[in-house]
């Protein structure tokens, strides 16, 4: 289950109504909705402490893959790098989830995406 998904099912648990949840957190509807939805998440450490604090989880428990990445992008590369990779995602996960590719177009995407990787890989190794 997705960071999304649990939210939408711990909010729908304790009826909380979308708008008092988004006014609890500082956050506006539309984002709470996009939360939801899988759209986007969260930008703040702090957001996800509110979360945890308001439904009484472990924080760990809403993190999904993509906020652990972008939490550890942070701890690692500083808040510029958390900024670029949290812009990245949202990006394709507006391209993947938003239905505005088709499968070849995904997997165009995920081709050149991994063989960018593999460019700055090499790139690095040559540095040192």
């Amino acid at each position: 289950m997705n960071f999304g998904e649990k939210l939408k099912k711990l909010r729908a648990e304790r009826h909380i109504k979308q708008e008092d949840l988004a006014e609890l957190l500082g956050v506006s509807v539309r984002s709470l909705s996009n939360y939801e939805n899988g759209l986007r998440f969260p930008k703040h450490k702090e957001t996800y402490e509110k979360l945890a604090q308001i439904f009484q989880v472990d924080y760990n428990y809403l993190l999904d893959e993509q906020s652990n990445f972008v939490h550890q992008v942070y701890r690692e590369s500083g808040k510029q790098a958390k900024d670029d990779a949290y812009a990245l995602l949202n990006s394709l996960t507006s391209l993947f989830v938003g239905g505005k590719l088709n499968a070849d177009e995904r997997d165009e995407i995920m081709r050149l995406l991994q063989a960018a990787y593999w460019q700055a890989k090499e790139q690095e190794k040559s540095s040192k």
